[in-house]
């Protein structure tokens, strides 16, 4: 069955929802404090820990580029350029 690039499932959406999160959790200082939230995960600091511990890859890739994008004060409303940096290069460029 094909799965619709809409549905909550899609991996561009799942990365979405993990790329503002961690701008989230960056903007409130929430990674100083050990309080940043990533799924059920509780104190997630580093993007290293939610790509080795969150249960969906999708989201923990999106995490990573938001949580550099944040550190960096360049993150975006949506997270397409980071999304179409990771289809061209991959995770390691967020790391």
């Amino acid at each position: 069955m094909k799965t619709n690039d809409n549905s909550l499932n899609s991996p561009r959406i799942r990365f979405n929802w993990g790329y503002h999160d961690a701008v989230q959790c960056v903007e409130n200082k929430w990674d100083e404090t050990g309080h940043c939230f990533a799924g059920n995960l509780g104190k997630c600091v580093t993007p290293q820990h939610v790509l080795e511990f969150h249960f969906d890859q999708n989201y923990a890739k999106g995490w990573a580029f938001g949580y550099r994008d944040a550190k960096a004060g360049q993150q975006k409303q949506s997270s397409e350029p980071a999304w179409l940096t990771f289809q061209e290069h991959g995770i390691e460029v967020a790391l």
